[in-house]
C-alpha cells in the first residue's frame, strides 16, 4: 500500500500560530508526514488530516500542478514549502504565499465541509493577514481614499 502525504509548512515570522499540517490518506502515512516536519521545522506540535485515498489523489495531482515561479514576494517572509510524499519519493515546492492562498482554495474546493476545510480557511486568513489581501487591505485602501479626498478639499492657506 502507497503511503502519501502532504506536509504544508510555513517559514516566516508569525503573529499568529501558524503549524505545519499533514494531509495523508493512511496513518502510516500520517507519520512519516510528521517526521518530515519535525525535521524541516523543528516543530513537535502539527495538525494532522486523513483523508480519502481517492481525494488524497486529486491533492497531489493539485500540488503538481501548482506552477512555481520566481518568488516575488509583498513580504520576504511568507514562504510555504509543501512537501509531497508519495512511497520514497518526496518532491518540494516553495510557494508565496498568493501560490499557497490559490492552493488552498482548490482543496477547499475538493474536500468539502469539516475540519480540514475549516483549518484551510484559517491558514489562508493568515496568508491574508501577512500579505495584506482581503478584508484588511480593503480597509486600508479606503482609508486611505477617504485621507486623499479629504486632503484635495482642505489646502492650507497661506500667510
Amino acid at each position: 500500500m502507497y503511503k502519501r502525504s502532504i506536509c504544508i509548512e510555513y517559514f516566516g515570522e508569525q503573529a499568529s500560530p501558524l503549524f505545519p499540517v499533514v494531509i495523508s490518506d493512511s496513518e502510516a502515512a500520517s507519520e512519516l508526514g510528521r517526521q518530515e516536519t519535525l525535521n524541516d521545522t523543528k516543530l513537535i506540535i502539527h495538525d494532522k488530516y486523513v483523508i480519502d485515498p481517492k481525494l488524497m489523489e486529486q491533492f497531489i495531482s493539485e500540488v503538481k500542478a501548482t506552477p512555481t515561479h520566481e518568488i516575488k514576494l509583498q513580504n520576504p517572509y511568507v514562504v510555504f514549502h509543501v512537501v509531497i510524499i508519495d512511497d520514497d519519493l518526496r518532491e518540494v515546492k516553495i510557494l508565496d504565499g498568493e501560490l499557497t492562498f490559490d492552493l488552498l482554495e482548490r482543496f477547499k474546493n475538493v474536500c468539502g465541509k469539516g475540519p480540514l476545510f475549516d483549518h484551510l480557511v484559517y491558514v489562508q486568513k493568515v496568508i491574508e493577514l501577512y500579505e495584506g489581501r482581503g478584508r484588511w487591505q480593503t480597509l486600508i485602501q479606503r482609508a486611505s481614499t477617504v485621507e486623499l479626498a479629504v486632503n484635495q478639499f482642505i489646502q492650507p492657506t497661506g500667510g
